[in-house]
């Protein structure tokens, strides 16, 4: 770490995420609502927190060996977890071979959600004392131990359903320090880095003498912690670089009316609209672009964190014509589905099945012979009709025969066998 000793700092706990439940990737929620930490160096609490970001925490120049605890609980009520005594009650903790440690127990008290332990000297790698934050990942107490390594923190937080804490550490001007008002009036008082103390030349050599402190410990010298600055910037672009493809790697999977109303979820579990997409990386570049401490400027910005932004550019374009794609289709689809049901109906209309040219046909005979036998019928009606008409109209013929009796003639008329 090229340091022994490590001047007064101050801590602030920005954010934690949280999973809430076992959800798939893209539909993780993250959550702070009843986290609490409770923080010490060596053993020694030193702050405890309910809200986040929280108030800045002091910590007393030290060892660079000196470890740093983080403990999670989950409590229900504020109150008592700001009473209660925590420090001796979190379990035992194994230490590993550069001096990091994690919770060994699964449940040494009620409420313990996860422990990490890392050597405070770690984080000079990534520009401590001059500033630093990281977003770290946490592993909870359920699911068994893991190296208290920093650089396995930073993987585990690159990881999207991964619960993490993000802090930030820095070397506060001398005078805040030294200001027992300003210590204790969190809410009035906001410390920044000792950027001052930063560009102060003390050496023969006119190299910058780094955010020393006055108990004239050794400490890494500017260049180095300006890299380490850097280093903790590329880190965090790295994570959220990994976090965005994770993320957009589940949306590309899901169909597309999901994929069109919302991209991912943010830490405080509010999904981001896809058109503040643009402005949100606009806002990164930016952010990138400088980066202030008490009225100094740094420029922070190298080809490398350029180039990550563009790839995020091209992957929104490229994602946003996908979308507008599968909107297109969508309307097809609507177009395609009113056109089946339109058939359907006239199907429905026509459900008989359709006769073929045999049926059709035998069909046909049987009518003709039911027409044949009709005109039978009529044909003999009509003949005998005709019989009867021609009996009608012959006139009637006499005939004359004569009585045996008294010899008398008598007429008698034929009827034509009408009687």
């Amino acid at each position: 770490w090229d340091c022994e000793w490590l001047p007064e700092l101050v801590l602030v706990i920005e954010a934690v995420a949280w999973r809430q439940g076992l959800l798939s990737l893209g539909d993780v929620a993250f959550n702070s609502d009843g986290v609490f930490c409770a923080v010490s160096i060596d053993g020694t609490e030193f702050g405890r927190t309910v809200n986040f970001p929280s108030h800045p925490m002091w910590i007393e120049a030290c060892k660079a060996t000196s470890r740093i605890t983080f403990r999670f609980f989950d409590e229900a009520e504020p109150e008592r977890f700001l009473r209660d005594d925590v420090s001796s009650s979190c379990g035992r903790s194994e230490i590993w071979e550069d001096g990091g440690s994690t919770s060994m127990t699964a449940n040494s008290r009620d409420g313990l959600l996860s422990e990490l332990t890392l050597p405070l000297g770690s984080f000079v790698r990534y520009g401590l004392p001059l500033f630093t934050s990281l977003w770290l990942g946490l592993v909870p107490v359920e699911e068994g131990t893991a190296s208290g390594l920093i650089t396995d923190s930073l993987m585990r937080a690159a990881t999207p359903e991964s619960p993490k804490v993000h802090v930030t550490l820095f070397k506060p001007t001398s005078q805040a320090f030294d200001d027992e008002h300003h210590r204790n009036s969190y809410n009035s008082f906001a410390p920044s880095p000792d950027i001052e103390g930063f560009l102060v030349r003390e050496d023969k050599l006119e190299t910058m003498a780094c955010c020393s402190s006055h108990h004239g410990r050794r400490l890494p010298n500017a260049p180095k912690q300006l890299q380490g600055v850097f280093e903790s910037l590329r880190t965090a672009n790295k994570q959220g670089q990994a976090l965005q493809s994770a993320i957009i790697q589940s949306r590309s999977r899901r169909d597309s009316s999901a994929f069109g109303t919302e991209l991912g979820n943010s830490f405080s579990g509010k999904p981001l609209p896809y058109e503040q997409h643009e402005d949100w990386l606009d806002s990164i570049d930016d952010s990138h672009d400088e980066v202030g401490f008490g009225g100094f400027s740094m420029d922070f910005r190298d080809d490398d964190e350029v180039q990550d932004v563009e790839k995020l550019r091209v992957q929104l374009r490229t994602l946003q014509a996908e979308k507008d794609m599968w909107l297109d289709r969508e309307k097809e689809m609507d177009t395609y589905m009113e056109e089946l049901e339109t058939l359907r109906n006239e199907r429905e209309t026509y459900s008989s099945p359709p006769v073929s040219a045999d049926d059709r046909l035998q069909r046909l005979q049987e009518e003709l012979k039911g027409a044949l036998y009709e005109s039978s019928n009529l044909r003999q009606e009509v003949e005998r009709l005709k019989l009867q008409l021609r009996s009608v109209q012959r006139p009637p013929t006499r005939a004359f025969t004569t009585d045996s009796f008294d010899g008398h003639v008598q007429q008698q008329e034929d009827t034509g066998g009408l009687e």
